[in-house]
């Protein structure tokens, strides 16, 4: 139900089979990048804490869609160490 881990740790890919996940924290998702598409199996989640130095369109597409997905989060920390805001209200 509980993950965090270290800032720096790659992320496996099929991390969106963990479903039942409810709390993941300190996800770096430069250096997960398959990351960001896998978030929006994991519904359950209520707290998500996650940040980037670099973002480009296509991460931004994916993120979003999928934080769209997460209908029971409580909890949303991010950090954007780049100065890249997010269009959360954008046309999609």
């Amino acid at each position: 139900m509980f993950l965090h881990i270290h800032d720096n740790t790659v992320l496996p890919e099929g991390m969106g089979n963990l479903t039942s996940l409810e709390d993941l924290s300190s996800i770096y998702i430069n250096i997960s990048p398959n990351f960001a598409k896998e978030l929006r199996n994991l519904t359950k989640l209520r707290e998500l804490v996650l940040w980037w130095i670099e973002m480009n369109e296509s991460l931004e597409d994916a993120l979003i869609e999928s934080l769209c997905n997460l209908h029971e989060i409580q909890n949303l920390h991010i950090s954007d160490y780049s100065n890249y805001s997010l269009d959360f209200m954008g046309e999609r």
